[in-house]
C-alpha cells in the first residue's frame, strides 16, 4: 500500500517511530493498529487503521533493520516484507516499526490479492473493500460490499490488481467516511 495523493496536499508525511508489540507480525507497505503497548498488524477485517509500514528500525536510532547488527534484534526479518518481534521486544530489544499515518481523504494505492472484478463489485467506484487476512499489504478481493468496510474504492489505475482507495474505519478519526 502507498499513499498516492495527500488530503492535506502535502508531497510526503514524517514517519512516526512506534515500537512493535510483543509476536507480533508487521508488513512492510501493510496497515497497522495502535494497541497498548505500540503497534501492531492491522490484519483483521474489524481494524481500524492507524497508518502504513514502512520499515524497522533498531531501538534508539534510525538504522534499518536490514543493516542493524544482529544484537540488535532477535525476531525473524523478513528483508523487505516482514517483522515478526521477539516475545519480549516491549522490554528486549524495542524494535520499531517506521509508520506513516493514514488522514481522512489520502488516496491509496493497494493490490487486491485477485483479478479485480471476479467477486462483485471489486472493479466498482464506491464499493467498499477490506484488507487481506493473510497479508495485509494486500486486499482482499473476496470481500467487498455495498456497506461500509475498512476502505471505499474510488478509482483504478489500470495495472494488474491495483485499485485506489480511500480509508474509511480510521484509528485516529473513528469511522470518518471516505470524503
Amino acid at each position: 500500500m502507498k499513499i498516492i495523493k495527500y488530503a492535506d496536499g502535502a508531497s510526503s508525511r514524517p514517519l512516526e517511530k512506534w515500537l512493535i508489540i510483543n509476536s507480533a507480525t508487521v508488513f512492510n507497505g501493510g496497515p497497522v493498529k495502535v494497541v497498548a503497548g505500540g503497534v501492531d498488524g492491522a490484519d483483521a477485517a474489524s481494524d481500524l487503521i492507524y497508518g502504513i509500514c514502512r520499515g524497522f528500525v533498531a531501538f534508539g536510532g534510525s538504522t534499518p533493520l536490514e543493516n542493524a547488527l544482529s544484537g540488535d534484534y532477535d525476531g525473524t526479518l523478513v528483508d523487505g516484507v516482514s517483522y515478526t518481534a521477539a516475545a519480549d521486544n516491549e522490554t528486549d530489544k524495542k524494535v520499531q516499526a517506521l509508520v506513516e499515518p493514514i488522514l481522512p481523504g489520502d488516496v491509496i494505492r493497494a493490490e487486491a490479492d485477485a483479478a479485480l472484478g471476479t467477486t462483485t463489485g471489486s472493479d466498482k467506484v464506491g464499493y467498499y473493500i477490506d484488507v487481506l487476512t493473510t497479508d495485509e499489504r494486500k486486499l482482499d478481493e473476496s470481500n467487498t460490499s455495498t456497506s461500509q468496510l475498512q476502505f471505499l474504492i474510488v478509482g483504478q489505475p489500470g495495472k494488474g490488481n491495483f485499485v485506489d482507495v480511500k480509508l474509511v474505519e480510521n484509528q485516529s478519526n473513528g469511522n470518518v467516511g471516505a470524503a
